[in-house]
């Protein structure tokens, strides 16, 4: 285990628990709080800056392989008028690669994806400051989604692409707050276009329940519908790009411990976009639910953010890729759940705690434990020497995805409350300090 590693992990937990007991300490929360909202939208940025100078400057972390086999090829061939996905393979939307073109020419060199991942973590952190300070114990929360390995080790370290796509989500959601809906569907869209097409799951639910549908929906079709259709006539192929994303089974969660079923893996294995089928199959049900029995309530929050959390939260568990890099936006999402029943279950901000400090180890040995569940079939194949690694590790994981389940749990109360807990939150406000357009008007 490397040095990097430790000194992130003491670094996370560490955070972690100093944060949870601010959260515990009514006094200090509000003196504390105060401070935050003056220095936090500069604190945040200037870490985020430092960890990556740091890195990649005095630690010499070597640039990862999506950076230089993917990310600066694809850029450069989309400059040199090559189509995504006719000329060259690639698992993004057709605006990706443009990006990626348009950062290499700006800066040649295989450090500038990372700088630019990390920039877009800089202005995510700002945004997300803005949508909720006004919230003093939501601050705490928080900065562990943030200041968490996933995000700093995958995100900035390993260079993800899932940091970028977390900005515009959240450019989204700050757009919506000054109720730009047309702004906020024409980010949709864009963000869509700018990313994978998996990001289409966080807003199926502004579509389902919202009363600004049409709004939305034009400012989607201005961003998405002509870029598409020019894309679609030079050349661009769906099917390619969804081949590429479902091209191989990557080992995490439950699909990794599938391989100790081996029909299961084998079917799995040999036919990969099974898993996305049954992940929209799943997604499908469910809103078909949600449609048929939609109700009237106090809040639409509860539908709209309820459903964005266990839509992706279920995506993630049934995903291939659920331990690498999904994670960074399930880890910065959680917080929104926690919020919203703060004050029906106060144990939910240490649970969240538990949970940011479970995946922030995990994610330090993944490699490893990747290692021994590609390399061996079954279990008793599994050298003695590896086989405490892989029970430790796989114990982590389980316990993982138990709490990853819980959030789905709470998710679907928030989407199906109960009458009492309907009472319970129009009496007592635990969205106090979350923007009104957000409570009101999703």
């Amino acid at each position: 285990m490397s040095l990097q590693n430790i000194l992130v992990i003491i670094f996370v937990l560490l955070c972690n628990f100093l944060l949870l007991v601010f959260w515990l300490n009514n006094h200090k929360v509000a003196h504390f709080a105060s401070i935050l909202r003056i220095y936090l939208p500069y604190i945040l940025p200037c870490f985020f800056l430092f960890f990556w100078f740091f890195i990649f400057f005095i630690y010499k972390f070597p640039v990862t392989g999506d950076v230089v086999n993917f990310f600066i090829p694809q850029g450069r061939l989309a400059f040199q008028g090559m189509i995504p996905n006719k000329d060259f393979p690639s698992s993004y939307m057709p605006l990706y690669p443009y990006v990626l073109g348009f950062i290499d020419l700006f800066w040649t060199n295989d450090l500038s994806i990372g700088l630019f991942f990390t920039l877009s973590l800089c202005l995510l952190s700002v945004v997300l400051f803005n949508i909720i300070k006004n919230n003093n114990k939501f601050l705490f929360i928080m900065i562990v989604g943030l200041c968490n390995s996933v995000i700093l080790l995958l995100g900035v370290g390993y260079q993800q692409d899932e940091i970028f796509v977390l900005l515009l989500i959240f450019l989204s959601l700050f757009s919506l707050t000054k109720k730009k809906y047309f702004l906020t569907g024409f980010l949709i869209g864009a963000s869509v276009l700018l990313s994978k097409i998996t990001l289409i799951i966080f807003w199926i639910p502004f579509f389902l329940l919202s009363s600004k549908k049409k709004n939305y929906l034009f400012g989607l079709m201005v961003s998405f519908i002509p870029v598409m259709i020019f894309f679609l006539i030079a050349g661009f192929s769906p099917m390619k790009m969804l081949g590429q994303e479902s091209l191989a089974i990557v080992p995490p969660s439950l699909i990794t411990l599938s391989r100790f079923l081996p029909f299961i893996y084998n079917l799995l294995n040999s036919y990969p976009y099974l898993i996305y089928v049954g992940n929209m199959l799943v997604l499908g049900i469910i809103s078909i639910f949600v449609i048929t029995n939609k109700r009237e309530i106090g809040y639409d929050l509860y539908y709209q953010f309820g459903m964005l959390a266990v839509f992706w939260l279920i995506f993630v568990l049934l995903s291939f890729k659920a331990l690498t890099s999904y994670r960074i936006l399930v880890i910065v999402f959680i917080p929104f759940i926690v919020e919203v029943f703060r004050s029906k279950s106060p144990t939910l901000p240490i649970l969240f705690v538990i949970y940011s400090s479970l995946v922030s180890v995990h994610v330090m040995f993944f490699e490893d434990w990747a290692k021994i569940t590609r390399k061996y079939i079954d279990l008793a194949s599994i050298p003695a020497a590896n086989l405490h690694q892989f029970i430790i590790l796989s114990a982590i994981e389980v316990s993982i995805v138990l709490l990853e389940i819980l959030w789905v749990y709470l998710s679907l109360r928030i989407i199906f409350p109960s009458k009492s807990l309907l009472n319970s939150q129009n009496e007592n406000s635990s969205l106090e300090g979350l923007p009104s357009i957000i409570v009101n008007q999703l």
